[in-house]
């Protein structure tokens, strides 16, 4: 049964993840916005995004490890820290550079904080609820992401700019408080290692390196000096670490988890099921809005269903989570995730609107089935002192899914219009808008398979093994 101190608990990691997923959506809408007030261009304004990605991806690894020589709830705490005091400067930003810099610390505080979450749900959280409480972590990511969008229309139509950024104040003071007075951390048993500042450094630069290519590489050109720069330094910069790693006592990453294939397939079914819903996304938008003439609130309307579907699906696939096994649950979602496919990639300029809805509909459910019920999968294959780390992995995964998604199925979409028409987007005939998303679908179709044999490989780790760790003393 849950305490009242597991509910608080769960309110406060919900807060984490609430705050980082609204800040993304919120502020991706406001781009245009913010650049006619700073009087710049797309591409100067975009550093705003990019910037917040870097610190996030690049750090996610190091404070994985951070937090278990430092202490998993004192990192979490430091997150929410650095992530209010960072919106507070954000929104008080008098010129693009500045915004663009507290945007970076900003991402240094969403790293610290998605870096631990799981972490502390796996050390805090009852074994057998494990499914009960990641379904209400789907109810509000998803929540988070369904109204981020509208929120920051409505305070960019009724509120000066600045409040997209004020608007995560409150928010952060409310979740640190709650996380002071409930959370404590464990008697660390690993406080004398040292942390590989080394190691850090090195994936830091490897991991920022690849993340600059793959968002920038459509824009600049993948074969340009750039692109081909980072890359390189990405190649390089990984593989020194790896071989570091390995001889490292203390390493930032233990290489050696990969060797755990029920944990590998894990992350690999993860990596696929973000590649196909994030990279899906982007594309939707171009069949509906130039294919079949929707306007860009309908088309809006639409993909709201995916966040919505897994908000509310989300809880009732973690409580079965708890009674089934989670392996199940995966291998259903990604079962459901390869009919909804084909039924996409059949779509045509005239495919009737209850199909898309029903197509759009076992989507959903599949992502609600699958996202509840991996990371009990993946986590419980966490060893004792290094749950951070787990964790950090788990989390870079994801965001490498979402940005290999977008990247490859965007070139697959350019490349299939480019190669029948070499004109404007929006003077492309339909037929080669639906033509892409055919090509896209078939695509999405082979790698959702893999995810499937993937999720039937995974298991999860007995969890009666896992320790518990009591919560703070004080409390309401």
């Amino acid at each position: 049964m849950f305490t009242k101190k597991h509910y608080y608990i769960i309110i406060i990691v919900s807060l984490a993840v609430f705050i980082t997923n609204l800040d993304l959506s919120i502020v991706n809408i406001a781009l245009p916005t913010l650049a006619r007030k700073f009087n710049v261009n797309i591409d100067v304004v975009s550093r705003i995004l990019l910037s917040y990605l870097l610190a996030y991806c690049g750090l996610l690894l190091p404070f994985g490890r951070l937090a278990d020589i430092k202490g998993i709830v004192k990192i979490f705490k430091l997150g929410f820290i650095i992530f209010t005091i960072s919106s507070l400067f954000c929104s008080l930003s008098v010129n693009i550079t500045m915004l663009i810099v507290f945007r970076f610390i900003q991402g240094v505080g969403g790293s610290l904080l998605l870096s631990t979450f799981g972490a502390i749900i796996i050390q805090y959280m009852p074994s057998e609820k494990m499914g009960r409480v990641f379904g209400l972590m789907s109810l509000f990511g998803g929540s988070s992401i369904a109204i981020g969008a509208p929120m920051g229309g409505f305070i960019l139509k009724y509120l000066p700019w600045y409040w997209l950024f004020l608007i995560n104040i409150p928010i952060g003071v409310v979740a640190l408080i709650l996380a002071h007075i409930n959370l404590e951390d464990k008697p660390s048993e690993v406080e004398e290692q040292t942390f590989d500042f080394t190691g850090a450094v090195l994936i830091f630069l490897g991991l920022v390196s690849l993340t600059y290519g793959l968002h920038e590489g459509s824009d600049l050109g993948w074969t340009s000096s750039i692109i081909i720069g980072s890359f390189l330094l990405s190649f390089v910069s990984i593989s020194i670490f790896i071989i570091r790693e390995i001889r490292h006592k203390y390493p930032v990453l233990d290489i050696f988890l990969f060797k755990n294939i029920y944990f590998s397939c894990g992350l690999l079914a993860n990596l696929i099921a973000c590649m196909v819903l994030d990279g899906s996304n982007l594309i939707f938008p171009f069949y509906f809005e130039l294919a079949r003439g929707y306007t860009p609130d309908r088309t809006g309307l639409l993909l709201m269903l995916f966040p919505i579907l897994i908000s509310f699906i989300g809880p009732v696939s973690g409580f079965l989570c708890d009674r089934i096994d989670p392996r199940i649950m995966c291998a259903g979602g990604m079962a459901l995730l390869l009919v909804a496919s084909v039924m996409i990639m059949s779509f045509n300029q005239l495919t009737p609107i209850f199909l898309i809805v029903l197509s759009f509909i076992i989507y959903g459910a599949g992502f609600a089935l699958f996202f509840t019920a991996s990371p009990t999968v993946v986590l419980s294959h966490a060893p004792e002192n290094k749950e951070g780390m787990v964790n950090a992995i788990n989390s870079f995964v994801l965001y490498l899914g979402t940005t290999l998604g977008i990247c490859i199925f965007e070139t697959i979409f350019s490349l299939t219009i480019s190669s029948v028409e070499n004109t404007s987007l929006s003077s492309i005939a339909p037929q080669y808008i639906v033509k892409g998303l055919h090509n896209v679908f078939i695509f999405a179709i082979i790698i959702t398979i893999i995810g499937f044999m993937a999720s039937v490989i995974a298991k999860r780790k007995k969890v009666s093994s896992l320790k518990r760790y009591p919560t703070a003393k004080i409390g309401f």
